[in-house]
């Protein structure tokens, strides 16, 4: 009688443990992905980023590093319109 005593103990420790185990691995599908540290923003000199024919546009950009601009850092650049070969790039 003991023996079955201490049989069941044991399958409802090892169903405790195996559901704690399955809600975690679970739990773990839904958690959301992890936010990138570093934001790299570009904000026009016109507002509504429309400009002239033949009117040069001029961008600011801006890299954060934990919401912390970053000074003094080199940045790769393309300019090109969507599925074109670049016009310019540079470093």
């Amino acid at each position: 009688m003991a023996n079955i005593k201490i049989l069941n103990i044991m399958k409802i420790k090892y169903f405790i443990l195996s559901s704690f185990a399955l809600f975690f691995s679970v739990s773990l599908l839904f958690a959301q992905p992890s936010r990138t540290l570093v934001q790299v923003i570009v904000a026009p000199n016109h507002a509504d980023w429309t400009y002239e024919m033949g009117e040069r546009a001029e961008f600011s950009i801006t890299v954060l590093k934990n919401n912390v601009p970053i000074d003094g850092i080199e940045i790769n650049y393309r300019i090109q319109p969507e599925l074109v070969e670049p016009w310019d790039t540079g470093l």
